[in-house]
Order: structure tokens, then sequence, then C-alpha cells
């Protein structure tokens, strides 16, 4: 949520019950507020949906949430900025496709039965495609469910607005196998409504920090009065304190502060020019300056091998004969990987190893 700067975030297949969202609030309440809805018998064995509000971008004035389908759809309705009211869908559709039509049914009577208002916003991972672009191997992967979930769409007044801005590209959220077993599809979608829609931009697919197998899909929505948000002040990248070098210029440049400072901390030393509150500031701007070098040449470069394969990625999903093409698609794959190791290098350096299955959460 930090690096893709996302205020509210959608999780499904989280596995998550009311003793893990407890750890997770103690931790990190301070700037994140969970909503989660499990599988009411095994929660932590599969499913789970959940929001994740990041306080430290938005501040809601107050927030309602109604499970719909527990584990499998959350709404939730948050009023911020004065009088603007968003209410958002949260869905982790059955893969099994009969199952998965009637879903979307079951939705809309649950939605009508309990006098919600329309969502501004249905996403998550939906486990089926509408269109025939959005899946390789070209095809409506399932009529029945992707009927039922058309008749919910023009119900709600929801499009894939995505979709409609870009009618020829092709980009997926998640794949399996390889060759020609290579399976692609674009199942994580955001739908706002028609009149939110021409409020959202930056359209983002990108691979999540953490291990996942599908990619994250964001936006970014402005109401019309909304305030600006600008970057938020530079902080230290935590993976710089692992740079030896770095560290090694710091000390030397600490040192020589020392020096210097020691010699005019007497009064009749000090001048307007030299003293030790100027000498620190000017330590300080010092070692930012060596760290955002330092991070130029290693952090960026980083960043910058990811951009080059997510646009080799775009570039081979476009060709006309990757459908068929079982090279391309072990090409596509082939960065797929790398993209993913250099995402996992970054995440170890930053945040360190995953934590296992059989961890305790209370540690």
């Amino acid at each position: 949520m930090r690096d893709h700067r996302i205020a509210i975030l959608a999780l499904q297949e989280t596995h998550l019950d009311e003793a893990l969202v407890q750890n997770v609030h103690r931790v990190y309440g301070r700037n994140l507020q969970v909503f989660n809805s499990p599988l009411p018998v095994t929660p932590r064995a599969s499913a789970g949906v959940a929001f994740v509000i990041n306080r430290s971008l938005i501040t809601p004035i107050q927030v309602s949430s109604d499970e719909l389908y527990p584990g499998r759809a959350l709404y939730i309705k948050i009023k911020w900025h004065e009088e603007e009211e968003t209410a958002l869908l949260n869905v982790y559709a059955p893969n099994d496709q009969t199952e998965n039509a009637a879903f979307w049914d079951t939705l809309r009577a649950r939605r009508r039965s309990r006098h919600l208002r329309r969502p501004d916003f249905v996403l998550g991972d939906f486990n089926v495609t509408e269109e025939a672009i959005d899946r390789i191997p070209v095809n409506v992967n399932a009529p029945r469910a992707a009927a039922a979930l058309r008749v919910l769409r023009h119900e709600w007044d929801i499009i894939d607005a995505w979709r409609y801005e870009n009618p020829d590209m092709k980009t997926y959220t998640y794949g399996s196998g390889s060759g020609e077993d290579r399976v692609l599809s674009r199942l994580d979608r955001i739908y706002p409504t028609e009149q939110s829609a021409p409020l959202t931009m930056n359209w983002k697919h990108a691979i999540p920090v953490v291990q996942t197998d599908h990619w994250l899909v964001a936006l970014q929505y402005a109401p019309l009065d909304a305030p600006y948000i600008g970057k938020g002040r530079w902080t230290w990248p935590a993976q710089m304190l692992e740079s030896a070098e770095l560290i090694d210029n710091i000390v030397e440049s600490g040192i020589k502060m020392q020096s210097e400072m020691s010699k005019h901390q007497n009064p009749v030393a000090r001048t307007n020019d030299k003293n030790p509150q100027l000498l620190w500031e000017s330590f300080k701007s010092e070692i930012t300056t060596m760290c955002k070098k330092e991070a130029k040449l290693t952090l960026n470069k980083r960043a910058s091998k990811r951009a080059t394969l997510a646009k080799a990625i775009q570039s081979i999903h476009q060709l006309p004969d990757f459908a068929t093409n079982d090279s391309l698609k072990a090409d596509e794959a082939d960065c797929h990987s790398e993209q993913s190791l250099l995402q996992k290098a970054n995440a170890w350096e930053e945040y360190g190893p995953e934590p296992t299955k059989n961890e305790n959460p209370e540690t």
C-alpha cells in the first residue's frame, strides 16, 4: 500500500479470521484499518475478502460494512472529504462456473433486500471473463456466468471502464501453465459506475510486492471537489542501510562533522556561518544527497529493469499471433518469472523474508 500509495485496498482469498485481523490492528492499527469477511466455518482454509483502509492517505468520517456473501462479497460505504460518500463492493467469485452464475444473481437479490445503494465500484477477482480478448486461448470461458454478470452490471449501471478506453489492448492479471498449455486471463478488474468512470485515471496493472499468482489492478479516483494530495516528504529507503559503501561514507562524513563541531562549540569561536547547528544541518543534507545518489544507482536500476520487462510483456501480448505461438508464450512466461524474481528481491531487501504458514501469527 505504501509503495503504490493505495488508499483503499481490496483483497481476495485472504484466509483471515478475527484473531489474525486483531494482530494486524495491534501492529499496524495506527495506519491501517481492516474490514474482513471470512468464510463462516473454516476462515483460514479458503476464500475470504477484506478491505484495508490506509489512514495515512485517507481519513474517513464514517465507514459502514455489510457482508453480502460471507467470504466472497463485502460491501462498504465510506463517508470522507466532508460530504463525499463512496460505496464499494469487493468480490471473490467462485471458480465453478455454475456457482459463479448463481453468485451474481445472489448479490443482486441481497443488495435489494438489504436496501443498499448501488456500489460506485465493484472490484476483485471475478473468476470469469466477459470478452474473448481478455483470455488466452481466446474465448469467453463461461457464457452462463458471463451473462449473469452482465445482467448485474446493467442493473447496477457499472462498466468495464478500462476495456472501454482500451478496446484492442491485451493485458492479463492471472497466468498458469507454459507453452501450448499457457492460460492467461484478465480475471481481476475494477468496474466503476458510468457516473464515476470519468473521474478515474492512471489505471495500472502491476505485479504486487507480496508473492501471489494474480496481478494488482489500481486506479486513481478524484471527485471534482477532492483536495490535492502531494507525494509527501522524502524518506530514507530501508534498503540503503544495507549498503556498506554508503554507511562507510556517512561515518567518514560524520567524523569530519564532529571534528568541525568541536572547533566551534566555544562561544568565542561560534559565528553566524560556523556553529554546531549549521554544521549538523549541513551534515544531514550531505548524507541525504549521498543516499539519493546511491539509491538512483541501485534501486532505480532495478525499477527500470522491471519497467522494461513490463513493456516487453505488453508488447508480446499485442502481437497478433501471441495466442497461437508457443515460442511467444514461452518468452512472455520468462519475462513474468524474471519480473517476479526482481520484485521478490526488492521485497526481501525492504521487508525481510515472508512468514511461513507454520509461523506463529503472534510473533
